[in-house]
């Protein structure tokens, strides 16, 4: 089993470089493209924005980079030193910048592998403990990256994982690029649904160019689709006021959620806690929205439910579909945060609040079909975004597994297969 194994310096492991660094000083050459730091994430190299310096040939050839390179950010805030990519471009298309290290595989080094260990080393704090911080930036470092050490396995092991490693990195881009069509799908469906530019057939002609909304759709204020109720903190010294049956929402409650609706919060509040404070009990299916610090992020209470005073909710009228409201409150998101931005912290004032114009369908059925669609927009985000978890979960576990001296590589085709049918 030793032998399968051996610990080495991560320069013995491969060709590890430092970038290119601008100086004013340097005016030999022609301008080349070159990578920094703000194309380089986690696993992805964007070359949307690619800026150019001087090279000779000489020095192109040093800095320029193959297929199969891994450019890791050498300065960056603490949390992000170490992140990295393989780059998959043409050869000799770009050379790199000082912001990156370029790690280039050596004879007994699987470069998927090789960056499957460097995301794990990354995920698990180490670049951020080896690297040399100032007050504003973390550098990793050429010297200390190179002679970081590392436990790897025998080239066959590193192929054997490096190539379900592969599979899963395959599956995990396709759900992201899922995902993406699939956000924007929703971004622009929201807008043209919520204006009335775009309609349900059997709910009548959208508006025309000439018209801001249908001619059966009504403007309205916040305030005009329900009642408005403010939020509430019992005072905390007493124990009394605590640990009741109430449900008791919090900013943090709303922020941590993956869709629409609300049942649990992490704190709860007795009916004396209640009485004893500005709080009030809302019935299920009010629109609970924050309107200080993190303000527009809602939901939908499926119990009743109190809040504190970070919040102003709308208990909606007969006529108005709750759902409705929740993504007309999305939809003006950036409306709330230019009403709150003149507080001296973040907050938007019930009479503001209140005043806010929307528009919306005069039927509610309409008004349901819209939201309808919308809800299972988010469902299917939500099923996407969870599979992009379970891959990613799967990728520790081949990780795991290759450095615990496990060689037996986990069943993938399950994983795998999903996507097929997501």
């Amino acid at each position: 089993m030793t032998d399968m194994w051996k610990t080495l310096r991560i320069a013995d492991w491969g060709e590890v470089r430092g970038g290119r660094q601008r100086s004013p000083r340097l005016t030999a050459g022609s301008m080349r493209p070159y990578l920094r730091v703000a194309n380089v994430f986690d696993s992805v190299i964007d070359i949307s924005d690619v800026n150019e310096m001087l090279f000779t040939d000489a020095e192109f050839a040093q800095y320029a980079l193959r297929p199969g390179d891994i450019l890791l950010n050498e300065g960056q805030s603490s949390e992000l030193v170490g992140r990295s990519a393989i780059y998959n471009g043409p050869a000799g298309m770009y050379a790199f910048q000082n912001t990156l290290v370029r790690f280039r595989a050596g004879p007994e080094c699987d470069t998927v592998f090789a960056h499957a260990l460097f995301r794990k080393l990354w995920h698990d704090g180490v670049f951020e403990r080896i690297s040399k911080k100032t007050t504003s930036i973390a550098h990793l470092g050429v010297t200390r990256f190179a002679n970081l050490q590392v436990r790897i396995p025998r080239l066959d092991i590193q192929r054997r994982f490096g190539a379900a490693l592969q599979r899963l990195s395959e599956v995990g881009r396709g759900a992201e690029l899922l995902l993406s069509m699939k956000r924007a799908l929703k971004r622009g469906l929201m807008h043209q649904l919520l204006t009335g530019s775009r309609r349900f057939q059997e709910f009548g002609q959208p508006a025309s160019p000439q018209d801001v909304v249908p001619s059966d759709w009504s403007t309205r204020k916040l305030g005009e689709l329900g009642r408005i109720v403010s939020g509430g903190t019992p005072s905390t010294r007493e124990a009394s006021y605590w640990d009741g049956r109430i449900a008791w929402c919090t900013p943090t409650d709303i922020t941590r959620l993956r869709e629409p609706y609300i049942s649990k919060t992490e704190r709860t509040i007795t009916e004396s806690g209640v009485a004893a404070s500005s709080a009030e009990v809302l019935p299920a299916g009010s629109v609970i929205v924050c309107t200080r610090a993190t303000v527009g992020a809602a939901a939908i209470n499926r119990v009743p439910m109190a809040t504190n005073q970070g919040f102003k909710s709308i208990v909606p009228f007969p006529d108005v579909s709750a759902e409705f409201v929740y993504y007309l409150i999305r939809h003006n998101e950036k409306e709330l945060v230019r009403r709150g931005a003149g507080s001296t912290f973040l907050e938007v004032s019930g009479k503001s609040f209140a005043s806010i114009t929307v528009s919306l369908p005069d039927s509610r059925a309409e008004q349901e079909r819209i939201a309808g669609l919308l809800l299972l927009i988010d469902r299917e985000i939500l099923l996407l975004e969870q599979f992009a978890q379970r891959i990613e979960s799967q990728e520790r576990a081949v990780m795991r597994c290759a450095l615990s001296g496990d060689h037996v590589v986990p069943e993938l085709s399950s994983t795998v297969s999903e996507l097929a049918h997501a």
